[in-house]
This record gives structure tokens, sequence and C-alpha cells, in this order.
């Protein structure tokens, strides 16, 4: 049966936070010819993002996500999708460990196949590369991340989840995977509601985490205003800004305070990917690990997800294609420092905004993989493709890989 592999859903709360209709579009393509194999290799679920104090078990979160009224319509094709006799893959990556909780776990397989213990053609995978065979061509399917699991539910927890709750800013959320560029940009955006929040429960002792050489924290707030380019003063009126033991009022510099806020918005985005319009080439590393997982699984075609754009590259024995990111992602403008300010005023305009309303600073391009058999001759055909809404499933790159 053809096999679809996509990555970084973050399925969660709120009808705008991932582009879903895209997804059940491209399914409802699929599904109609033939039975589907749908893999969906890691970040399915945002699980750190959700967690607050009414969201405080996996289980409870998970329960959220799945009554989410824009995430029920991708567990719906989901469901047709196994019906149909298809097959459906989910393996865990960083933002979704919590889908090897039991408990977790039977509740997905209820909404997904109406009995908890699930079925055959629906199952979680564990971390590692998964091999399959399609059309007699051996397939590796991986993921690999240089993010840490730890940091990103310390930011979560402590820093984005309480601004969200809260403050409503939500728009920091879509410059992740990058949870440091994230919590960057929801500081220079509102540093106010961000001192607000330390001032909660739990908050001096996170800003105590933030500032001091204490190893508590992924995030080095310090370290960080140096590496954004804030000069001293910047920096010590900035964070006096935003240290709860200090009593809101009247701030001594009000242009030192903007010009580290520009320069610290400006950092944050600075560590995001340019867009590219088309694939980018697997080079380096990155090549040189999937050519050891395919030599040792003796894979032909290895499916990969790693980077928020999608990538492709051929060798002499291995195709390699990375699938992307299918989710949200920030626009890095392209700007003068000139014009620096009327981004910074964009986002505060769009902090609570949803991807509807805040076109100008978002994009998605939604990048799957898909693996169809040659019958009835050996082979396949790999190929990297992209959903467009107005001409649906177009073909980046495609090769055929004879057994």
């Amino acid at each position: 049966m053809p096999t679809l592999v996509l990555s970084d859903l973050r399925l969660a709360c709120g009808a705008d936070s991932s582009p879903v209709q895209g997804l059940r579009s491209l399914l409802e393509a699929l599904v109609t010819a033939a039975p589907l194999r749908v893999v969906l290799n890691g970040d399915t679920f945002d699980f750190p993002g959700q967690r607050s104090s009414s969201l405080n078990t996996p289980v409870a979160v998970v329960h959220a996500i799945l009554a989410d009224p824009a995430c029920a319509t991708v567990v719906e094709v989901l469901r047709e999708v196994i019906a149909r006799g298809g097959e459906l893959l989910l393996r865990m990556g960083e933002h979704d460990h919590e889908l090897l909780d039991p408990a977790v776990e039977g509740r997905l397989y209820s909404a997904l196949t109406g009995d908890e213990r699930g079925c055959a053609r629906a199952r979680v995978l564990s971390a590692g590369p998964y091999t399959l065979d399609v059309g007699g061509v051996r397939l590796a399917i991986c993921r690999r991340s240089t993010a840490d699991p730890a940091m990103i539910r310390w930011i979560a927890a402590r820093v984005l989840s309480p601004l969200r709750t809260h403050y409503g800013l939500g728009l920091a959320d879509f410059l992740r995977p990058d949870y440091i560029a994230a919590a960057l940009a929801a500081l220079a955006v509102n540093p106010t509601s961000v001192k607000l929040a330390l001032a909660g429960d739990g908050g001096v002792d996170t800003w105590r985490d933030l500032v001091e050489v204490s190893g508590a924290s992924p995030l080095d707030l310090r370290r960080e205003l140096v590496a954004a380019g804030l000069d001293a003063r910047e920096s010590g009126i900035f964070l006096r800004l935003l240290d709860p033991s200090v009593a809101m009022g009247h701030i001594e510099d009000v242009e030192s305070l903007e010009r580290a806020r520009l320069k610290l918005l400006r950092g944050a985005l600075a560590r995001l990917e340019p867009m590219s319009p088309v694939p980018r080439q697997i080079v380096g590393d990155e090549w040189r690990v999937l050519r050891t997982i395919a030599r040792r699984d003796g894979a032909a075609v290895i499916l990969s997800s790693s980077a928020r754009q999608c990538g492709w590259r051929i060798g002499r024995s291995l195709t390699a294609v990375d699938t992307g990111s299918w989710s949200w992602q920030v626009v890095r403008p392209v700007v003068s420092d000139p014009e620096w300010r009327g981004a910074l005023e964009t986002w505060q305009c769009y902090a609570t905004s949803s991807p509807r309303d805040a076109s100008t600073l978002l994009s998605r391009r939604l990048t799957a993989a898909l693996v169809e058999p040659l019958a009835p001759a050996p082979g396949v055909r790999v190929a990297l493709v992209e959903w467009r809404e107005d001409v649906g499933i177009v073909a980046l790159r495609e090769r055929s890989v004879i057994p």
C-alpha cells in the first residue's frame, strides 16, 4: 500500500494551532484511492505547550487535544484511514514522549479505533529508526533532533504556558521548535506580562533560575541578552523591568528599554532559518548520520525529520527525504535596522491573534514523503510532495527506486 510520512503536526488546543485543514484535505485525497499507510513521525501532539493548572496530567492534555474541534477533524479522517484497511503508525518526538504512557495510549486508541486496546493497524512506536518494506524496497523511517526534551519542558512549563494561559501571548509559540527563540520573543514583545507572570506562584523561583548562574535553568537570560547585542545599560534596565521583586513604575530610560526590546526580538528571530522556495540539500552531519542508519538497516530509502524545512538528496545507493515540519512557522523578516521598530509593533498587535489574522508574520509549507509501489513491477516511487489548497498534491522531487 502507499505510505505517507509527515511530522511535527504539534496538534494542540485552539482551532488555528496547526494547519489541520490542509492535513485533512491531503488524507482525504489519498484515502479514497486505496488503503493507505500513514506514519506520523514525531511531535504529533504538543504536550509541554498545553500543560496548565487545569490540564495538569498527560491524560487530561490528550483528552483536551482530541476534543478540540479542529483536531477532531484530523482524528475523524485518521479513523477513516484505519477503517478502510490502512495503517496508522505514530512515533514519539521531543514534544510527545507521553504517548508511551499506557493511559494516554489507551485514550488515543479509543479515539482512533473505538477500543482502548487499539488494533493491529494502529500502533504507537517507541524511539529509534523503524523499517518496513514497500514494493520490495526497504525503507527506514527516523527522527533526528538536537533539541533537549528537558529544556523544552522547562521553558514551556515555566515561561510560555503561563504567558499563554494568563496573558494571551500565544503567537510566540509559533517560533517552536526553537523554544528559546519563543521565550525571548515573548520577553521582547510584552515584558510587562512576563513580569506579572513571574510575580505569580513559582515565578520568583523561575526568575532566580533565569538570571543566576546556577545551572538550574536551560535558558541563561543574561547570556542571551549579550548574544542579542544588548549593552550593559540596556541589559540592566531590561532585567530591572522584568524583576518581580522590583515594583512596577517609572522607567528611567525609555529609549534604552526600547532598544533592548528591539535587539532581543531581532536576536530571537535571527535563530530561524530563512524560508526557502525549494527543498534544501541534505549535507554534512545530517547526511552522514542518515547513511549510517541506512547501511545498518539495509535501507535504500530513508525518510527523516530533522528540520523545519524539507530536504532531499540522492546518493549512489540511498535516497533521503526530510519531510520538514507540517505546522505554522514564523517568517524571519528581511528588514533594515530602522524597520525593526515596525516589526516589534506588528508583533505587539498580533500577540494574541490567530494565524488567520497574522498572515504577514506566519507561513506554512505543507510537505510530506509519499512512497508508492510500482506494482506489478518491483520497486517504488519516492516523492517529496507538498499539499497546496489550490491544486492539491505537487511533487517537488521524485525518483523510482528498484530493489
